[in-house]
């Protein structure tokens, strides 16, 4: 079946696809790589602008019949932004490309911005093979009050686009200035697939922000909807996690706990759905699901040695202890039992088969006092647990920086850990649960923009096949 009936073609559609997919110096490169646009890019003036070109490519298409082939080539290049087009149009998505690597992993550039500490101006810089090295600076967009109202906005809602995308603009404009803004932007439009943005924050009170967000006015686009940019937290740690080779099926212990006196959650209900999610690629052999509700900090370290995981999975509350962020599990009686996120990296010491955490957890209701500042209890609570585990060998923690509804976990989940079963990259996989929220909720619900990837890997590429296999 068609997609475009070719005698009345979308054009604004399309046009806005293009926009979003390519820039001017993008898509001549897109037709010279292609033999059936290649005619087409030889007439493109040398100052054309980008609707100049895309006026081409329509004439272009429209006289030689290649709409489909136009499209095609679109998933190919950007299938994050074809595959939300596609969902809207009820078109086929494009699937998932079969190598562990992610979509044409040679084709993906890698963009470091580096923030150090100061005193309330940040130095930046930043790193690219594809644009060289540059720096900048740093400030904050908020004043500490105006900062705290998003916060709580983000925290507790309502969101729409228009104050996400505000958001975002915000600190786009803060990180991206100057000439990192011209590093970043040259990166962009050399990378044939995207760019692996990966943000080394060091001082702690930016590590809280939203930075997940981030919005580029001038292409009208959130980095992490786009298609083309994977944003991660990254960890630089004195040695490195190489991928961890894994014949199937891929372990994955779901951790539950639901403490009496802390708000009831459905963690069964949680369970089921992954379960359903991964139905076939459990079928497959691909996957295998262990359940441990009611979990103890006792009956963890014990399923962590008797099963020997490959992924930790945490659906529960979380909090602040004196440590700073805490999981809360249960004692005998089921009442609370925080497991700070340092001793939880003790125990996957011992347990080197787990290679990423994804962890479901909520601020619990007795967190929520007025008189406790929401950024600190949010920076101690991230910060507490994620990177505590990155530091403990992990590969890899997916985190809610805001309280995630029960709903919108599942929804991430299940994309998540279908690409992930599949052994694809965990951004790869964390892009394609955003996109599962994306399509459910809308840009202007903030769930998309929830988890964050905390990476020590600095290609994403936490799991490979066996050796040997493709």
């Amino acid at each position: 079946m068609s997609r475009i009936d070719p005698a009345n073609p979308p054009y604004p559609l399309l046009r806005n696809l293009l926009r979003q997919v390519f820039t001017a110096e993008t898509l001549p490169r897109f037709c010279q790589d292609r033999p059936l646009f290649r005619d087409l890019r030889n007439s493109f003036g040398p100052r054309a602008g980008l609707d100049d070109m895309i006026d081409d490519l329509f004439e272009f298409c429209h006289t030689r019949l290649l709409w489909e082939e136009l499209l095609d080539g679109v998933a190919a290049h950007s299938p994050g932004w074809y595959n939300r087009v596609a969902a809207e149009q009820g078109w086929p998505l494009t699937p998932l490309p079969p190598d562990g690597g992610g979509e044409g992993a040679g084709g993906w550039g890698e963009v470091e911005l580096h923030v150090r500490a100061g005193d309330g101006r940040y130095p930046v810089e930043i790193e690219t093979p594809l644009a060289g090295d540059a720096q900048g600076i740093l400030e904050l967009p908020w004043t500490a009050g105006e900062l705290r109202q998003r916060l709580i906005r983000l925290e507790y809602g309502p969101t729409d686009r228009e104050f996400l995308a505000g958001t975002g603009h915000d600190l786009f404009q803060a990180l991206f200035q100057g000439h990192v803004r011209d590093r970043y932007r040259e990166a962009l439009g050399r990378a044939e697939a995207g760019l692996r943005l990966r943000l080394r924050l060091d001082p702690l009170e930016l590590q809280a922000l939203p930075w997940e967000l981030l919005y580029d006015a001038e292409r009208d686009e959130f980095l992490a909807l786009s298609g083309r940019v994977q944003v991660t937290r990254y960890l630089a740690v004195p040695r490195g996690t190489p991928p961890l080779r894994v014949p199937p099926p891929l372990r994955l212990l779901v951790v539950t706990a639901s403490p009496r006196g802390e708000r009831p959650l459905a963690v069964e209900a949680e369970v089921e759905a992954i379960r359903q999610a991964l139905a076939g690629c459990m079928a497959q052999g691909l996957v295998q699901v262990e359940p441990l509700a009611h979990a103890s900090v006792w009956t963890l370290r014990n399923a962590l040695h008797d099963l020997r995981p490959h992924v930790l999975h945490f659906a529960g509350h979380g909090g602040v202890g004196e440590e700073g962020g805490v999981l809360l599990l249960e004692d005998r009686s089921g009442q609370a039992d925080p497991l700070p996120g340092t001793t939880l990296g003790a125990l996957l010491k011992e347990t080197p088969t787990v290679r990423l955490a994804v962890l479901n957890a909520c601020l619990s209701a007795r967190d929520t006092a007025p008189d406790a500042p929401l950024f600190d209890r949010r920076r101690r609570m991230l910060l507490g647990v994620g990177p505590a585990l990155v530091g403990a060998g992990l590969g890899a923690v997916v985190a809610a920086q805001f309280s995630l509804e029960e709903e919108a976990g599942r929804l991430f989940a299940g994309d998540f850990y279908t690409t992930l079963a599949r052994l694809h990259r965990a951004d790869q996989a964390v892009s394609r649960g955003r996109q599962a929220l994306l399509l459910a909720r809308g840009e202007g619900d903030r769930h998309w923009a929830t988890p964050v990837l905390f990476l020590r890997a600095p290609d994403g590429v936490i799991f490979a096949p066996p050796t040997g296999q493709a």
